[in-house]
């Protein structure tokens, strides 16, 4: 089964078409409580053809301890975008619906290595001294989580000290229970500091540096 058109392929074409350096897709899976694990290699094979700029290798977590271990994968599937190294940038779920443009976004900043954020920002970022997670949590049919995710991966890409987890709410139920999810996007920084919907470069600039004092 294709999961994409002929129409949707040139579209993805032209958007890859701005990649300026290579990028690797690692997706981990497992055959325990994976129901869209074949889906999401399958979705990310299509996607991986459509430019020799990007390459995709599967990791299976019960097998590849290993390369599970050095990505620090707790769960399936996970899809990590990686180019001259691992910025932290995270997805676990299949990007399906709206966060297809979260993929492709990532692929895009990570191939130019370039956050695309204020100078501001960055200059804020580079003050940052302790490690800080950021958990998005969106579903499929948000128009309002690509942004909150993109702006999540921006955050990784810039600095070395945060490490960016999208994740796909309805697939991971327990982690969404665990942390109360009602609404989507909810964004978590280190546990400790949390909102919903949408918001600025500058709120979430100010919320990251909020969990990090």
């Amino acid at each position: 089964m294709a999961y994409l058109g002929e129409e949707e392929e040139r579209e993805i074409r032209k958007i890859l078409s701005e990649m300026e350096k290579n990028v690797e897709i690692k997706v981990f899976v497992g055959e325990k409580d994976c129901p869209y694990c074949d889906e999401t290699v399958a979705l990310l094979q299509e996607v991986t053809a459509l430019s020799d700029k990007l390459t995709l290798n599967v990791y299976d977590v019960e097998k590849d301890i290993k390369e599970k271990e050095d990505f620090d994968i707790k769960m399936v599937p996970a899809i990590v975008t990686v180019g001259s190294k691992d910025y932290g940038i995270r997805f676990f779920g299949i990007p399906v619906g709206y966060e297809f443009i979260t993929l492709l976004s990532s692929i895009i900043d990570v191939s130019k290595e370039d956050s695309g954020l204020e100078e501001t920002t960055k200059r804020e970022l580079e003050k940052i001294s302790e490690p800080v997670h950021i958990q998005v949590f969106v579903t499929p049919t948000c128009p309002y989580c690509p942004s909150m995710a993109r702006l999540a991966h921006k955050m990784a890409l810039e600095s070395p000290m945060i490490k960016a987890d999208v994740i796909e709410a309805t697939e991971f139920q327990d982690l969404s229970l665990k942390y109360n999810i009602h609404s989507v996007p909810t964004v978590i920084i280190n546990d400790k500091v949390r909102f919903e919907g949408a918001v600025s470069e500058k709120t979430f600039l100010d919320k990251i540096l909020e969990s990090n004092a």
